[in-house]
This record gives structure tokens, sequence and C-alpha cells, in this order.
């Protein structure tokens, strides 16, 4: 398991990413999610949303998690979702899981009705799910909670800073990549094409942001001010491209252009690397 800030991947050596699709779909499924989604071209599932954190024995790696307080994870009124990303590498496959949560709050002081919204993301039961992977690979359990627990631990890093309109990773370019991938399933953009040798993400946000239910999603917000001339219109489904370029000295520039590559509002530029600088923490 490799880490980098609150972010968690597992490198599968000698795996091609066709070999794991089949063993991921019966692990998720053992979990007790539905898989909504998959194309195996992009190495992309996602699951469906599941009320209740699914079907996780209580088992060693559920203790470990009680014991960082997160023996709660089980409650009522949330719903949960992944996406999962794979990437072949010359060393085998990277392996990513993404989570999104939903809280079911009131909606009025009146308290007789609720609404779903948004809530954090959840990097440790993202640990904890790819070291339950790592079980069902053939790792012990004992060897897979080790792993885990190295990775709790939340290491002190500054914050990436924003500068003319860009995001600088204090990263070379192959872990930037990294981090960057996992961000954007975190934030809600899916990732509809990517060309790593250009340094290229092709991106749109997640049906959910754009449902009429999940109206306060950020990036459905977020696409009126997309345009440069501030001539803002609300599309059904944007689109954008994030761009990284190597800076040569141990650093990696992010960029967010739209689809054609060209320059949106600064207003838009300066929210959305906002929430990425945040996932990147």
């Amino acid at each position: 398991m490799e880490r980098a800030g609150t972010q968690r991947w597992l490198l599968v050596g000698n795996k091609k990413a066709a070999e794991l699709w089949p063993v991921l779909k019966a692990f998720w499924q053992e979990n007790g999610f539905v898989i909504k989604t998959e194309d195996p071209g992009l190495g992309i599932m996602e699951t469906d949303w599941a009320e209740n954190r699914a079907k996780l024995p209580n088992d060693g790696l559920r203790k470990l998690l009680e014991t960082v307080g997160l023996g709660s994870v089980y409650s009522t009124g949330e719903r949960d979702k992944f996406r999962i990303r794979l990437e072949n590498t010359p060393q085998g496959t990277e392996v990513y899981f993404s989570h999104r949560g939903m809280e079911e709050v009131y909606a009025d002081n009146s308290k007789t009705n609720t609404v779903w919204q948004p809530r954090a993301t959840d990097p440790n039961l993202e640990a904890e799910l790819l070291g339950r992977f790592m079980m069902r690979l053939g790792m012990n359990e004992e060897k897979a909670r080790d792993q885990v627990k190295q990775t709790l631990a939340k290491p002190a890093k500054p914050q990436d800073p924003i500068v003319d309109g860009q995001l600088q990773l204090s990263d070379g370019f192959d872990r930037a990549w990294r981090r960057v991938g996992l961000a954007l399933d975190r934030v809600g953009l899916v990732v509809t094409d990517r060309d790593r040798s250009q340094g290229l993400y092709y991106v749109k946000p997640a049906k959910g942001d754009t449902d009429k239910e999940e109206s306060g999603g950020f990036w459905s917000n977020l696409a009126f001010w997309k345009s440069k001339d501030g001539q803002g219109v609300k599309p059904t489904e944007p689109e954008y491209r994030i761009k990284l370029v190597e800076q040569g000295n141990g650093t990696t520039a992010l960029q967010i252009q739209d689809k054609q590559g060209k320059p949106l509002s600064d207003a838009f530029v300066k929210a959305a690397l906002g929430k990425l600088q945040t996932e990147l923490q």
C-alpha cells in the first residue's frame, strides 16, 4: 500500500488490470455493493449507493478502525459509494478506491422532511477496503492490518500553493499523476479519457452532481461561471481537461481548462483549484 498525504493506493505487482477486473467485481459484490457502471477499457467501475456501508464483517481490520475513533462508521442515515480505478504500469497495476458519501439531514426546523446532502470523503474507510482487497488477493490478515495501520497517521505536509492560476504540486510528474487521479475521483469528477504522455485527464462531473436531487453539487453550481468571457451558461454535462506540466525541479503544475484546452474564467479556476487543493492535502 502506497500513501501520499491522506491518499492511499495499491500496486499489485506482475498483474494486468484485465486480470484483476473480475476479482475486483467479486470483491465489491461480496461486501454487499452493487456495481452500477463499469468500463474495462478505461479501467473504471463504480458502485451504487449503499445505505449502511454494506456487509463489512467485525474482524481485525474493523477493530483497528474502532481504535482510532471510527467505530461508528456503520451509523444509519448515511450512504456510500466507491469509484474504483485501475491503471497499468510497467511494474503491475495500480488500484485506487475513492469514497463519496451522503448524509440524511432534516430539511427544516419542523423535522418532518429529510434531504440527502454530500458529506466528506473518508480516507480511512478507503484504506480499510484496500486492506480487505489485499486479503482477497491472498495476503494474511495480520500483514494487511499492519499495512493499513501504517497509513492511518496523517503526516504533516504543507498545502500545495495556487500561483498564477495553477496548483503547484510538490511532487514529480509520476507521483503527481497518481495523486491527481485519485483527487479527481474524490471531488466527483469522472475520468472519461486520459493521456499520461501528455499529462492530460479528460473529466466531467459525476452524474449525481448534475442530477436535480443533488442540485447543491459543487460542480453543477460552479458550471455557471466556467466561461472566460463571463457569459455563463449552465450546461447539463460540462467537460473539462486537467493538464499536468512537469516543472523540472521536483514539482508539477496543475491546470484546469475547458475540453478544447482553452482558458476558463478566473472565478471558476480559483474555486476548482481550491477544491482539488483541499483533496490533495
